[in-house]
């Protein structure tokens, strides 16, 4: 079967302790690891309680508890050797979980607080990973206002000396967090800028299920993120300006590592949820001889948050396997970027209705938000909270089966292995 094992993570919903799946796709069975982060989340409680003393948090957040999440959610997990590797979304510190012993160990950089890590880092040369790092500290100061952009590092990290090395510091541009840093083997860097933030105070507002508030919301003024590419080989940094909001992902064509594709999810954060300000879109480019080309890109309708895509390939051509938010799977032509299928999943208990052109993602455990593809291409799991459904795209079969009883939410992209 080849790789035949997923890595799924996320939070418990009664204390925010990290909880760690490994799924085994041939018993579809699963061994679990919950970690105490009780000493991470105090230190981000202080961090949080110092950066913002009236209260006024950001996305709306009413209280610490709402944010704090946010900041210590797994977001993704990469391995190298029998290392996974388990990035925050916000956090000063990433872990590192022996898949064989299950043992686990926090990495800082310099044992600073004042540290926001890139959520995710792909692409691995020599066991070391590429990743970002900015200030928290600034960053909190484009949340209170004090600041409009912000600068950020490029580090690589050697898995296993766990030794960083700088490679670079880029001075401004960064205006929320810097979601991804990809590595292509033709030696450059993307880099993605995943703003969810609009232009307006939203801390003591209604719900969007209140209509001025939901016009008002959709009229705020909502920059997009930028995307970064930076050439290693002649150091220069080159920005993309992204069609839409919220540029999130990056994945690499096998076979010519010049090409890659980038998602937009194009939606904001209000309160405790994720808004929907329409469909995403994938976007194809090549970069060569330092010019970046729009080889093409793909939207739906129904192309909503399109929350992981996956590059794989099938009887040697290029595919795409994208979720659509809640119920969809998408395969598109990684060539043409034509759609080759879209397939549902399960009825939806809250199918995606715009109203206002918004639409609040609220409490759906159901919807699978992370997916990852077999060796030869014919299979597709995809993963939410408690269910790992499992897609022949080719002939259109959907099957399940459950793989834990904890309370939790998943919120990383799985790695297969």
């Amino acid at each position: 079967m080849g790789k035949s094992k997923l890595f799924v993570a996320g939070l418990l919903n009664s204390n925010f302790f990290e909880v760690y799946n490994i799924i085994d796709l041939e018993k579809e069975q699963s061994k679990e690891i919950v970690v105490d982060n009780t000493k991470e989340q105090e230190s981000l409680v202080k961090m949080i309680e110092r950066q913002f003393p009236d209260g006024k948090l950001p996305y709306g957040a009413q209280e610490t508890g709402q944010f704090l999440p946010y900041l210590i959610n797994p977001h993704s997990c990469y391995k190298v050797g029998d290392k996974m590797l388990s990035f925050m979304l916000q956090a000063p510190y990433f872990r590192e979980i022996d898949v064989n012993s299950l043992e686990n160990c926090v990495i800082t950089y310099k044992d600073s607080t004042d540290i926001i890590f890139s959520a995710s880092s792909i692409g691995h040369r020599n066991n070391i990973i590429y990743l970002s790092v900015n200030s928290a500290d600034e960053r909190a100061d484009i949340y209170n206002g004090k600041r409009t952009e912000i600068g950020f590092h490029y580090l690589a990290y050697d898995v296993i000396n766990h030794k960083f090395k700088e490679q670079r510091y880029v001075e401004k541009g960064l205006i929320d967090n810097m979601h991804q840093v990809g590595y292509s083997r033709e030696e450059f860097l993307v880099s993605l800028d995943m703003n969810i933030s609009v232009n307006l105070d939203i801390s003591h507002m209604a719900g969007l299920d209140n209509e001025a508030v939901r016009i008002k919301y959709n009229n705020a003024y909502f920059q997009k993120g930028k995307i970064f590419l930076w050439d290693m080989k002649t150091d220069r940094l080159l920005v993309i300006d992204p069609p839409l909001c919220t540029p999130a992902h990056v994945e690499f064509d096998r076979d010519d590592q010049s090409v890659f594709y980038v998602s937009c999810h194009n939606m904001s954060k209000f309160k405790g949820s994720m808004v929907l300000h329409g469909p995403g879109m994938i976007v194809k480019y090549r970069y060569m001889n330092g010019i970046i080309e729009k080889l093409g890109c793909f939207t739906d309708f129904q192309f909503n948050r399109i929350t992981t895509h996956k590059i794989f390939y099938y009887n040697e051509k290029p595919y795409l396997a994208v979720t659509g938010y809640p119920d969809y799977l998408y395969i598109i032509n990684g060539e043409t970027m034509v759609l080759e299928t879209k397939i549902k999943l399960f009825e939806p208990d809250m199918p995606v209705l715009y109203q206002d052109q918004l639409f609040p993602c609220i409490g759906n455990r159901k919807a699978p938000l992370y997916l990852q593809v077999n060796e030869d291409g014919t299979e597709v799991y995809l993963v939410n909270s408690d269910t790992c459904f499992r897609v022949l795209w080719l002939e259109n079969s959907v099957r399940s089966f459950k793989y834990t009883e904890s309370n939790g939410a998943v919120s990383a992209h799985c790695e297969i292995f």
